[in-house]
């Protein structure tokens, strides 16, 4: 069983349900609970899931105590020190590895309740979204999940205009994950020009200065960057990584075409409010980082949730109203998870480490944890050795 696949299948069928029934209240909320709570449940009981174990593992079992890296600092220079906190918090009160994916998830999942509230109607379908487009950083990439999950939550206090707690949570996102940096900076920033009138000429030159990236190589834009920047080794390898696979160019015009169109009407229309921030700042990092896929999967994130809610959100009269646009809708939803779980068996069949294979806290029942440990990192070896390595040459054939 490939767990990964679980929650996107289930959700599926839960918002079909939803389309079915759209006036029943009652109906429609219980669905929604029960969604949540399934969706929840399967990411939450993951046990030494996932490739990224090989270096969160011996970070976790390793990690000084709180009070030393107070004084002293961490060994574990790759990692940002507010997670490597959090480990060494959380070893130090007695959580297990297990526990402490657990509470990442919980985080997670209590951050996207509390945006989902933010819309009425259609809540698993947005759920489905949200899952199906992050499912790899909920079940592998737990210092990202916990950057995303700090970085919403200050967005929706700066919503609230609570600004204190505001400032306090992009702290936190920022010292959990790197990539945040770029994320709550580039929000600020939206939040705070107010001097950009909405008209036909700043429409134009945006149009301009965007389509001009069509034809520049991003990736050598960013290395000639970093070459003048005081970063590590770690961060400039990690950067090089990200960047070094490139999508197919046939298919970038359409991306291009699109976020465009979506750039005038989410950013420049009459329409303004704290929501339609984060999707001109997505439609705008979709633009920029396409061609490099790895480095646009990981600044997304950020504002995926987001924008999916306030789609939803803007969307919700023309579903009630249009049946076409419903059927339409339903047909995209069984699509999408169709292509995407085909996609998931057939890089486990082709993989040489079957990471995906199904490993949960219910594992241990059959094995002892000190034998799931051992099998599990000796998966996300091979993976990282042999499976990595592939995905990087198949897609530069794809180029």
């Amino acid at each position: 069983m490939i767990l990964i696949i679980l929650p996107v299948i289930i959700l599926c069928v839960f918002s079909f349900v939803e389309f079915l029934f759209p006036y029943q209240e009652r109906l429609r909320i219980q669905v929604y609970r029960l969604a949540f709570f399934i969706s929840y449940f399967i990411v939450a009981i993951k046990y030494c899931y996932g490739p990224d174990i090989a270096v969160y593992i011996p970070l976790f079992e390793n990690v000084e105590t709180p009070n030393f890296i107070l004084k002293n600092g961490t060994q574990f220079k790759d990692f940002e020190i507010g997670y490597v906190m959090l480990c060494s918090i959380a070893k130090y009160i007695g959580c297990s590895y297990w526990f402490f994916s657990f509470l990442i998830t919980t985080l997670y999942f209590y951050t996207i309740a509390k945006l989902l509230k933010r819309i009425e109607k259609y809540k698993t379908f947005a759920l489905f979204l949200i899952v199906l487009f992050d499912c790899n950083m909920l079940f592998f990439q737990f210092r990202e999940t916990v950057a995303v999950s700090f970085f919403i939550l200050s967005f929706l206090a700066y919503s609230d205009k609570k600004y204190f707690k505001y400032i306090i949570l992009t702290i936190l996102a920022i010292f959990t994950h790197k990539s945040a940096v770029f994320a709550c900076l580039l929000t600020f920033f939206a939040f705070n020009i107010n001097q950009l009138r909405a008209t036909k000429r700043n429409y134009i030159v945006i149009l301009i200065c965007l389509l001009l990236f069509a034809f520049i190589s991003i990736k050598d834009v960013i290395l000639g960057i970093i070459s003048y920047l005081p970063l590590d080794e770690t961060t400039v390898k990690s950067i090089e990584f990200h960047i070094q696979v490139e999508r197919r160019q046939q298919t970038i015009f359409f991306v291009y075409f699109f976020a465009i169109y979506c750039l005038y009407y989410y950013g420049l229309s009459q329409k303004k409010d704290s929501f339609s921030v984060p999707v001109l700042i997505f439609f705008l990092i979709v633009v920029l980082f396409y061609q490099n896929w790895y480095l646009l999967s990981r600044f997304r994130s950020y504002f995926m949730p987001i924008v999916i809610v306030y789609v939803i959100k803007e969307l919700d009269n023309q579903i009630n109203k249009n049946k076409l646009y419903k059927q339409l809708l339903v047909v995209t939803l069984y699509a999408f998870c169709f292509f995407f779980c085909r996609g998931i068996i057939k890089s486990y069949q082709k993989s040489e480490s079957k990471i995906l294979k199904s490993t949960t806290i219910f594992s241990l029942t059959e094995k002892t944890e000190e034998e799931i440990k051992e099998a599990s990192m000796q998966k996300a070896s091979v993976f990282w050795k042999y499976d990595n390595s592939n995905l990087v040459t198949d897609e530069k054939k794809e180029r």
